[in-house]
């Protein structure tokens, strides 16, 4: 499994690819995996400034992941992705802060796993 962006994506058009932002780019045509996707208020704060990015992380884990069993998400995510590897999506560039390299750090802590960024 790896993340990488909507972006890189549509120069690679990589098999496997899954959008688990609250709403993809108009043109990806992947599935999607709503249950990761970030809240809309924790989102919409986000954007305006009104939390941290620590406190953003403590939200997002209270708020979704908390009530995830990670075996079932990489199990669910390998559904979607098929005979190719997971690759989860979101709008955020490379390096930035972002809740996919969240669920990357989770999926791997929980389930002794790499999720590197592509």
């Amino acid at each position: 499994m790896k993340t990488s962006n909507f972006v890189r994506w549509g120069r690679a058009k990589w098999p496997g690819a899954i959008s688990i932002a609250r709403k993809p780019f108009p043109w990806f045509s992947g599935p999607s995996y709503l249950d990761l996707a970030p809240p809309p208020l924790l989102l919409a704060r986000a954007k305006a400034g009104r939390v941290t990015w620590g406190q953003y992380i403590d939200q997002y884990l209270a708020a979704v992941l908390g009530w995830l069993d990670p075996a079932e998400v990489a199990a669910d995510l390998q559904r979607l992705a098929g005979d190719a590897e997971p690759i989860l999506l979101c709008w955020c560039g490379k390096g930035k802060p972002c809740h996919r390299r969240i669920v990357a750090a989770w999926l791997g802590e929980a389930l002794g796993m790499e999720v590197p960024e592509l």
